[in-house]
């Protein structure tokens, strides 16, 4: 009867055992042939390049080029051998996944490297990502809206530009008029058919007045005496351009 919290040793003994009993499952050969003093496995192993061995807690690890750096763990320098396809290799893979908050791929892959040997450990984490609930979350994408049919304006055939035209002021402006300045809106209008654009410069909103500087309205008035009229207009719905009508 275990009372209090767990302590690191209780939890380090509960992990080699959960290890021992996963390489138990799947390399119980290999795990023989060590035990017994023969440290060469078969050539056609996959595990015979890697030179495993059994240290100390009775978990089979395999040898690194960083056996006598002393400045990383043991893990780092001698990784554990996991089985691929087995229930405790997908928890370490997962604890590893969320404790990194679900981030890329490639960070996944490096963390578990760094204390395990995992056979094609790139499929376990694919499986890790495809089962977990908030990277579906992430990684859903909406459901496209329908679309609505274009306006008769844009699919127009056979019929001269600016037949159906878009009217819209932009600005204002600050422009100098010798030493003073001035606001300036431009006024486009644009074919919906073939999406060409005509551009004026008007001096106001408002409708014109005596002033020697052409509104907005009178610029479209000029683009009206000199282009025959649009057999359909399309503006905003500011109360300037009711002056239009």
């Amino acid at each position: 009867m275990i009372l209090g919290p767990l302590t690191q040793e209780e939890l380090s003994a509960a992990e080699s055992f959960q290890f021992r009993q996963a390489q138990a499952d799947v390399y119980g050969e290999e795990l023989a042939v060590i035990s017994a003093g023969n440290h060469r496995l078969k050539k056609t192993n996959s595990l015979f390049k890697l030179n495993p061995f059994i240290d100390d807690h009775g978990v089979m690890r395999i040898h690194s080029r960083l056996g006598e750096y002393d400045f990383v763990d043991e893990s780092e320098r001698n990784p554990i051998v996991l089985p691929r396809n087995h229930h405790v290799t997908y928890l370490v893979v997962a604890s590893v996944h969320q404790r990194y908050q679900h981030q890329c791929h490639e960070t996944c892959v490096n963390e578990v490297r760094r204390e395990f040997y995992i056979p094609r450990v790139r499929r376990v984490c694919d499986r890790v990502r495809r089962s977990c609930q908030q990277c579906k979350i992430n990684s859903a994408r909406p459901e496209p809206p329908a679309m609505g049919c274009l306006p008769k304006a844009r699919v127009a055939a056979f019929v001269r530009p600016f037949s159906y035209v878009g009217v819209d002021f932009f600005g204002p402006f600050l422009v100098l008029i010798g030493r003073r300045h001035e606001k300036r809106w431009g006024v486009i209008v644009t074919c919906l058919s073939t999406r060409a654009i005509h551009l004026e410069l008007a001096a106001s909103l408002n409708l014109p007045v005596n002033s020697g500087h052409p509104s907005g309205v009178s610029r479209f008035a000029e683009y009206k005496f000199l282009h025959t009229s649009p057999e359909e207009l399309f503006c905003t719905s500011w109360d300037s351009d009711r002056d239009t009508k």
